[in-house]
């Protein structure tokens, strides 16, 4: 019987080894794992810092770049707005004279609408005169030949004396007449 007792101890202390060895083995693997699993996570810290590294220079790039294009678009908005202001303010300027001009142009009419009703009442009168009863269809001729012969003398007379006006008020003033501009 002592050594059947021996046989099962020696059998007990052979499983036993045998599932040390196992066990031995899983321990390692395990180890192994361990490590793997260790150098994975040491390798995935160092990509998240590196990740995180280059986001914050992607974000630093991405602020320096909007920031960059937020001041070239209010240059860009300023030099237009500057722009605009010199056009609209050389139309400003274009309308001005344009008024100026068609005032004078407007006086310049009125006075010859002027001058065309005094010259016609002074046609009227002279024609009413000369067609009076009493005168004859000759001397009525004659009149009204000498009349006009005396206008036009006179109108000649009178553009003479405007054109001299015109060119010393030119000189005197610095707005333009509307008379010189269609020259």
């Amino acid at each position: 019987m002592f050594r059947a007792l021996i046989a099962v101890s020696v059998c007990a202390i052979a499983e036993l080894v045998r599932k040390c060895k196992k066990m031995h083995e899983e321990i390692v693997k395990s180890r192994e794992e361990l490590e793997r699993v260790r150098l994975e996570a040491m390798e995935s810290a160092t990509a998240a810092v590196a990740l995180q590294a280059q986001t914050r220079e992607q974000d630093e790039g991405f602020r320096s770049q909007l920031s960059q294009l937020k001041d070239e678009f209010e240059e860009e908005w300023l030099a237009r707005e500057r722009e605009w202001q010199t056009k609209m303010s050389a139309k400003e300027e274009d309308a001005q004279q344009r008024l100026v001009e068609i005032s004078s142009w407007q006086q310049e009419l009125s006075r010859l609408r002027t001058e065309a009703i005094a010259i016609r009442s002074a046609i009227e009168k002279v024609r009413s005169r000369s067609t009076s009863p009493g005168r004859s269809e000759q001397e009525s001729f004659v009149s009204e030949s000498v009349v006009s012969d005396l206008s036009l003398n006179k109108e000649n007379g009178a553009a003479e004396a405007k054109t001299a006006d015109a060119v010393e008020a030119t000189s005197a003033s610095p707005v333009r007449e509307p008379l010189q501009v269609m020259r």
